[in-house]
């Protein structure tokens, strides 16, 4: 009967490991939508100087607020015709920066829509704790930043490093934000990347918001509780037999 018990308890835990409960996020932005009829957002800086190029598509959907603002600002690089692009495809789902060998840039994505008088929480309601952003490809690393803007102009900033190469999730903690903004009546978010790595290439995707799970059973987890169950059964049968 106590056996059947422990393999009851195991195989619960097993079946808790094959449960998907996704969490509830704040969309920022699906990149899946965007003005123009070829189905791209595009800008591109050719010329060094301190004055961005900007391009602002609004109505979307799958964007918080509704609107998405992509800018590019060439800050250095002096061979005829080097430049950068910031593009937003809508069929690909992502966002791609590219800049040419000798060109340092800044890049920026803001998304200040209609977020209504009160802001909007980014929080929700206190289970939300990350910005999650997919980076897809980037050959050289660099830094990209969060900035969130309240209601009342408070700012809020969070910011991740990383290197060559690296790709996947990158998450952006609320817990180690700096600044004085209300990340619970948010009026405006901004990504952006300054004075990159000269000859910068990377794709992003899905940028979203994401709850701290303490602990999280996944079936990887379900078998290895299974099996410590079990095997600690079997050392107190020999156990009883010395």
């Amino acid at each position: 009967m106590k056996l059947l018990n422990i393999y009851g308890v195991g195989i619960g835990a097993l079946l808790l490991g094959l449960i998907s409960t996704p969490a509830m996020a704040v969309t920022i932005d699906l990149f899946s939508d965007v003005e123009d009829a070829n189905g791209f957002q595009f800008v591109q800086d050719d010329t060094a100087g301190n004055t961005p190029v900007l391009n602002t598509d609004t109505s979307l959907t799958g964007v918080i607020g509704g609107q998405r603002t992509i800018g590019v600002n060439k800050r250095s690089g002096i061979l005829p015709g080097s430049r950068n692009t910031f593009i937003v495809n809508e069929a690909a789902r992502n966002v791609t920066f590219s800049s040419d060998t000798d060109v340092r840039s800044d890049f920026f994505i803001t998304w200040d829509g209609n977020y209504g008088a009160g802001g909007i929480d980014l929080t929700d309601g206190g289970t939300q704790n990350f910005f999650i952003l997919d980076i897809t490809s980037n050959d050289l690393g660099g830094t990209l930043v969060f900035d969130v803007t309240d209601i009342n102009g408070g700012t809020r900033t969070m910011s991740q490093s990383f290197i060559a190469g690296q790709t996947g999730n990158k998450f952006f903690s609320f817990a180690s934000a700096t600044g004085g903004g209300d990340l619970t009546k948010a009026s405006s978010i901004k990504l952006s990347s300054t004075n990159t790595i000269a000859g910068l290439d990377m794709s992003f995707a899905l940028v979203d918001t994401v709850a701290a799970v303490p602990f999280e059973f996944s079936p990887s987890m379900g078998l290895v509780f299974f099996g410590g169950l079990f095997g600690v059964h079997r050392l107190k049968k020999r156990l009883k037999s010395c």
